[in-house]
């Protein structure tokens, strides 16, 4: 004769991993005969061994939730909370990945997603990943909320921060991108930003990018802290760097090309505050770069490589002044180069041998005597007779060799 369905769920406690399996497809398979008189006790024995927290625990509740009746959803609700405040992380956890059958229709209760939410609040970080797994079952922005919550809190843990990313979809990456928006400023957020930004332009969710991208330029002004300068610059480079971004460019409209205009406008009035600090001043000319915004007739380079000026902003300028790639400006700075600090010096030089561009600059300069070959050190000249471009290598030796650099060293670079 068959076995009862109560001593099927007995079975469920059982130490060994092949009864347990066995008895939980036999009620699987015979769930059709349960009855009322027959469910109490099979539901109390699934219960009596979740609440156990020994190692069959995560499979009773899984049994348990199973075996209830499709539209049984406020006792599968009743279960799954008891089981969010069980002490095994493992029933915890199972009980999350259990949520998700309510959380996937097409409009979740809010019991269902307050048990969610319920569970993120769990110190475990086994708890925590699950959450952030089965918020991506929420096809719609219900769950941004603590999606990004928990983003942020663990922006640096590389696990927990993928899994959040797996549950970003078109529905919630604008409300999640504007939660993160709203937060503190931490010395993660900008990073977070660029990399949300970014998968809404690979999702093709551009509109999404247009409301926090805004948002975020409209909170800069020319007292902004170096901090906020810096997270504006690294999610503008990265956002207008990509395909959305020209899309963005072209579609986002009048507030968005405003917001740009004007926080441009305002890291140049910061960047020539002498009486904000250095690294404010620097940080605001390097968004001025990611702006696409760059030194003019109004706003020569050369006010901000003064001797008074301080070497972090005279390094930002020059990097400022390398991006623009503005031949004219940068060939006045090269006849200039001794009165550049130390730092500056080096910037420009390395900037300028980077680029086959520059190093043209820099040759004409050197053969035209606006430039000492005595101002490159050994590094740097070996760099320039050793150019991947043969023209350019040759054009170097030749000058170096009528400079007067030693037929020795001449002879050291060959080889």
């Amino acid at each position: 004769s068959e076995i009862p369905l109560a001593e099927l769920a007995n079975r469920m406690a059982s130490p060994n991993g092949w009864w347990r399996d066995l008895a939980h497809r036999l009620l699987l398979h015979r769930r059709s005969e349960l009855t009322a008189a027959t469910a109490g006790p099979v539901m109390a024995s699934l219960r009596q061994i979740v609440n156990s927290g020994k190692a069959p625990a995560v499979q009773a509740l899984a049994a348990l939730c199973q075996l209830l009746p499709e539209d049984a959803t406020a006792s599968r609700l009743q279960e799954l909370e008891a089981a969010l405040a069980s002490g095994d992380v493992e029933v915890r956890r199972m009980a999350v990945e259990l949520l998700e059958p309510l959380l996937s229709v097409e409009d979740p209760s809010p019991a269902a997603l307050k048990l969610l939410e319920l569970a993120s609040s769990d110190p475990a970080m086994l708890v925590q990943r699950q959450v952030l797994l089965s918020c991506g079952e929420v096809r719609t922005s219900a769950a941004a909320a603590v999606l990004a919550r928990l983003l942020l809190q663990h922006a640096n843990h590389e696990s927990l921060r993928n899994a959040a990313l797996t549950s970003l979809h078109p529905q919630n990456i604008g409300s999640v991108l504007q939660q993160v928006l709203q937060s503190p400023p931490t010395p993660d957020r900008g990073a977070l930003l660029s990399l949300l930004m970014s998968q809404a332009g690979a999702m093709g969710a551009t509109e999404e990018l247009t409301a926090p991208l805004t948002s975020l330029l409209q909170a800069l002004n020319a007292n902004s802290a170096a901090d906020n300068w810096q997270q504006a610059t690294e999610v503008l480079t990265k956002v207008l760097s990509g395909k959305s971004g020209k899309q963005l460019v072209g579609s986002a409209g009048a507030g968005f090309t405003t917001a740009l205009t004007q926080s441009a406008a305002a890291a140049w009035t910061a960047a020539a505050n002498s009486e904000l600090l250095d690294d404010q001043r620097a940080a605001a000319l390097g968004f001025a770069g990611a702006a696409g915004v760059g030194f003019s007739a109004e706003r020569p380079v050369q006010e901000f490589l003064h001797p008074s000026i301080s070497p972090l902003v005279q390094q930002a300028a020059i990097r400022l002044l390398l991006q623009s790639g503005a031949a004219a400006a940068t060939t006045d700075v090269l006849a200039r180069l001794r009165s550049l600090t130390p730092a500056a010096q080096a910037e420009l030089l390395d900037g300028l041998l980077q680029r086959e561009d520059g190093t043209e600059l820099l040759l004409s300069a050197l053969e035209a005597g606006t430039t000492s070959a005595a101002d490159l050190d050994a590094p740097r000249r070996a760099r320039l007779m050793h150019h991947r471009n043969q023209q350019l290598a040759a054009r170097a030796r030749s000058m170096l060799q009528q400079a007067g650099v030693s037929s020795r060293e001449l002879v050291v670079t060959e080889y």
